[in-house]
């Protein structure tokens, strides 16, 4: 029973290694989509350079924050 527990971290880990890089993304995406639900607050083109430059600036973050943690 360890081992599968283990085994189910591990894979747990391989996706989300990082937990609150995890919740970041995840509400980056919740805003996206409550301002595509408002049609007239931003267009289709804006709504993707916000998802692409967000995840962009929270991985760069992310990898900043564990440069750091190592040191």
């Amino acid at each position: 029973m360890n081992a599968i527990v283990q085994t189910i971290k591990t894979v747990f880990g391989l996706f989300f290694d990082d937990g609150s890089l995890a919740l970041a993304i995840l509400a980056l995406l919740v805003a996206i989509y409550m301002m595509a639900r408002v049609e007239s607050l931003a267009s289709p083109l804006l709504l993707m350079a916000l998802l692409v430059g967000g995840t962009l600036l929270l991985l760069l973050e992310n990898v900043i924050r564990a440069t750091r943690a190592r040191r």
